[in-house]
């Protein structure tokens, strides 16, 4: 990481927090203050190049021997265009730890409903009596399994939300009245977009 802080200040002095930046620039940056990004620069697919030079200039922009307003991380704005952020490295955080909740839920539950499904979709009536069975019971298995999961995340949810609500002003019984408004707010929504 300490060979990287040189290149991560000097690319933050150009390129300050909340700046776009494109792929290109950060091959020109790395061209022109080569401080350790120099073996990056030798990669021939310019996709790759780039991947290495953030990587590299994230890697030292995360030092801890900066202070904190200086740490930063190079986040992605649009990948197909090649478009990225120069981000405050504890907002970036946040960010990332706010979405791991709802990686965590879809993540755990994938496989379950991905083979509750095809166990669904098996014509059972045409089995023989063991596969038939054998395959009931692995679907009550995955139910067991999967009742407390959704029991958990929804709980979760419920409180991460109402946590939200409250620190946006509204007390505890407010908040968890929305919350439990939400799935019919939801439809309304829904509605009201399909009507106008």
């Amino acid at each position: 990481m300490l060979k990287y802080e040189d290149a991560a200040a000097s690319f933050l002095q150009q390129h300050p927090l909340e700046s776009k930046v494109r792929g290109e620039d950060i091959i020109t940056f790395a061209r022109d203050h080569a401080n350790g990004l120099a073996s990056d620069l030798l990669v021939g697919d310019d996709s790759k190049k780039v991947s290495a030079l953030r990587r590299h200039l994230n890697s030292g922009g995360a030092s801890r021997s900066f202070a904190e307003e200086e740490r930063f991380c190079i986040d992605v704005s649009d990948a197909k265009r090649k478009i990225f952020v120069v981000r405050k490295l504890a907002d970036y955080v946040h960010d990332k730890a706010t979405a791991a909740f709802g990686k965590s839920v879809h993540g755990a539950l994938m496989p379950i409903n991905n083979s509750k499904k095809a166990i669904e979709d098996i014509k059972l009536d045409e089995l023989d009596e063991d596969q038939r069975e054998a395959l009931e019971a692995r679907m009550n298995e995955l139910t067991a399994i999967q009742v407390p999961l959704k029991k958990l995340f929804n709980d979760q949810t419920i409180k991460r939300w109402t946590f939200r609500l409250e620190q946006k002003g509204y007390s505890k019984e407010q908040a968890r009245n929305l919350v439990e408004l939400l799935p019919t707010l939801s439809k309304e929504m829904k509605l009201l977009k399909a009507t106008s």
